[in-house]
Order: structure tokens, then C-alpha cells, then sequence
């Protein structure tokens, strides 16, 4: 976005800013009331519109608490999902998917196949969902992802992520920029987590940010984490982990439907791929049968030899359609692939806070 479009959205930024305000301040003065959960409740969310690795971090903690033995249940609006029934239970916890990522929008079903020991249930009332979650599922902890602004639903632990790439000497309000709440909103924060910060880093600079995001809430926890890549898995058998290795030598077609493509874009050149063909959609986008026919089409051509791709958008890719355009993919499957990222905590290998989630 130029400054000058900018400049012209100001006054309507200015207008959103006092209505976030606003809504905030009738919870406080309890013209509107907030629901207390019988269960531990911990909100990961942000300030800003999307691309902030929320759902890493949300899979990163769920996967934890679950090997501790705590019945952990994500609930989460399932943004962009198709169903209009008031909620959908993605997963029981039993170990697989109960419904289709059509359903339950992409990132509810991703969360659901990273942690299969988790109860993944979406709808646009997280006070009906955390109910279900709690009274049929017997949920202990209950992980509100994208909750920060949910505030009908109180909470015990309040995580704020921040990515570190955005300044936030230049960050304003929608519509004229990515903020959802300006920045004295970070006071309700428990914990402030800066994300996607590099495996080197630079010192002043991510001093300079910390110290920023610290001056709205000097109580804050802070923590930093990277988002480094694991391995990547093939299409045809998701379970099995590859080396990032098998990606070389070979020419890429690079898809993705993110909120911020370039972080995709730019771990592709920290593996030194050879991309030669891009196609990038707006995030949570289905992909169209033109999509399709587009990526059959490069593979089949030999013009590329492989499509990689994000895991978010690999579920969208391969689990929705009728019946011709699972074929259609199904002759190419073999040759589509995923990054799948690991959530690394930079001050220790547990995170504090962590330890203080109780059932």
C-alpha cells in the first residue's frame, strides 16, 4: 500500500480504532458480560491480520500440553470454511479428522492432523464451543486460536504474537494498515511473543522491537520463537518425513495462499531452490479448477519437475473438489510437496508459561 492510499484511509482507521475502543470498553464496564469456562483457557492471538504463525504456535502448544496427558480442545472460528452449520467438530481427539477441510477451513483441519490426541471443534460462538468442548470431549484445557479479540470468552493466559519482520514504527490501523487494535491493547496481554525471528538474527534490532512491544506492558512475559524447517512430506504418503534434500536439483513450482507469501518465498531461498514458476492466491483461498489445470499442466509439460507448497495449503490443495479434480490431481500427486515447519522457543526448549497450564 503506497503512503498516499494510506493517507487517505487514515481518518477511516481513526474511525476503527475508537470502535475497537469502544467494544472493549462496554466489556469493561460490564454492559456486556463475559463467559468463565470451567476449564483452564489460554488465548493465542495478535494485533495484526494474519501471517503471524499463530497456527504453529497454537500446534506447538497443543502437542505439548497433550504429551503431558491434558485433554487439550483448539476452538477456533474456521475461517473460510464452507459449512454453515453453527459448529463443526473436526476432531475428537481420537485421531483423525471427523469432517472435510471444506467444512472446517483449512487451518482447524491442519491443527486436527498435527495433533491427533486434540479436540478440534470451529464455530463462530466460542462460548458454545468451549461448552461442547468441556461437557462432551471433557476438555481440561481449552486453546482459543485467533482469540485475542474474542472477548466474550474470558481467559487465563492472553499470547500476543508479533512478527518480527513488521516495524511497528510504520504499523497503523485497518483499513489503512494491518492492525486490528492499536498498540495500547498489548496491556491485556499475559505473554508477547515475537515470531518468525531468523536463526540469526539482528542483535540491536530485535533488542530495539523487544524493547517497543515491552513499553506497552512492562508485566508482559516475552519470548521469541523461530519457525525453522523440518523436513518436507509428499503428497502421496503425508506420514512420512523427508529431508529437506530431496528438493534439490530439481525445478519448482512455488504455490501458496497465505497471509504473507514472502515468508513462504523466503524459505524457499534459504534452501536454495530453483524456482522457476509462481503462483501465489489471497490467503485461504480454494483453490479453482484453473488452479488445477495450471499446476497438472507445468508438471505434465516437464517445465517444472515438482510443486511445493505450504501444509496449510496442501490440505486445501488436496482434500476438496469433486471426484474429476481428485483425478486430475491424482497424476500429479507424486509430484507435490511440503515444507512442514518445527516451533523453536529461543529462551528455553519449554516454555515457561507452559508449566503454569494446570486442568
Amino acid at each position: 500500500m503506497t503512503t498516499a492510499v494510506q493517507a487517505l484511509l487514515d481518518p477511516l482507521a481513526g474511525l476503527y480504532g475508537l470502535g475497537a475502543y469502544a467494544r472493549l470498553l462496554s466489556y469493561s464496564l460490564g454492559i456486556k458480560s463475559r463467559k468463565k469456562a470451567d476449564a483452564f483457557v489460554v488465548s493465542v492471538g495478535n494485533l495484526t491480520v494474519g501471517g503471524t504463525g499463530k497456527s504453529p504456535v497454537v500446534i506447538d502448544i497443543a502437542a505439548r500440553l497433550s504429551r503431558r496427558g491434558l485433554k487439550v480442545a483448539v476452538l477456533s472460528r474456521g475461517y473460510g470454511r464452507r459449512s454453515k452449520a453453527p459448529y463443526v467438530v473436526v476432531s475428537d481427539g481420537s485421531g483423525k479428522p471427523l469432517c472435510s477441510v471444506e467444512e472446517s477451513g483449512d487451518e482447524p483441519y491442519l491443527i486436527a492432523t498435527a495433533v491427533p490426541a486434540a479436540c478440534v471443534i470451529v464455530g463462530a460462538s466460542r462460548v458454545q464451543t468451549q461448552a461442547l468442548a468441556i461437557q462432551k470431549y471433557g476438555a481440561e484445557v481449552l486453546i482459543l486460536d485467533d482469540g485475542f479479540q474474542h472477548l466474550p470468552m474470558e481467559r487465563d493466559m492472553d499470547l500476543v504474537l508479533w512478527d518480527y519482520n513488521d516495524d511497528p514504527g510504520t504499523a497503523k490501523l485497518l483499513p489503512a494498515g494491518r492492525l486490528r487494535e492499536p498498540f495500547s491493547a498489548l496491556s491485556r496481554a499475559s505473554h508477547i511473543v515475537v515470531t518468525k525471528v531468523p536463526e540469526v538474527p539482528d542483535p540491536a534490532y530485535l533488542e530495539g522491537l523487544l524493547k517497543t512491544l515491552r513499553s506497552y506492558n512492562p508485566e508482559a512475559e516475552m519470548s521469541t520463537v523461530s519457525f525453522l524447517i523440518d523436513c518436507v512430506v509428499n503428497a502421496p504418503d503425508l506420514g512420512r518425513s523427508l529431508p529437506p534434500s530431496e528438493l534439490s536439483g530439481k525445478r519448482w513450482l512455488a504455490l501458496s495462499a497465505i497471509a504473507r507469501p514472502e515468508s513462504f518465498q523466503a524459505s524457499l531461498r534459504q534452501l536454495a531452490l530453483d524456482v522457476v514458476e509462481v503462483m501465489t492466491r489471497p490467503d485461504h483461498s480454494w483453490f479453482s479448477e484453473r488452479d488445477i489445470r495450471q499446476l497438472s499442466a507445468a508438471l505434465e509439460s516437464g517445465s517444472v519437475d515438482g510443486v511445493i507448497t505450504t501444509e496449510k495449503d496442501l490440505v486445501r490443495l488436496l482434500y476438496t473438489g469433486d471426484e474429476m479434480r481428485r483425478q486430475q490431481l491424482s497424476r500429479v500427486r507424486s509430484k507435490i510437496y511440503a515444507l512442514r515447519q518445527t516451533t523453536v522457543w529461543h529462551e528455553e526448549a519449554e516454555p515457561a508459561f507452559l508449566t503454569r497450564i494446570k486442568a
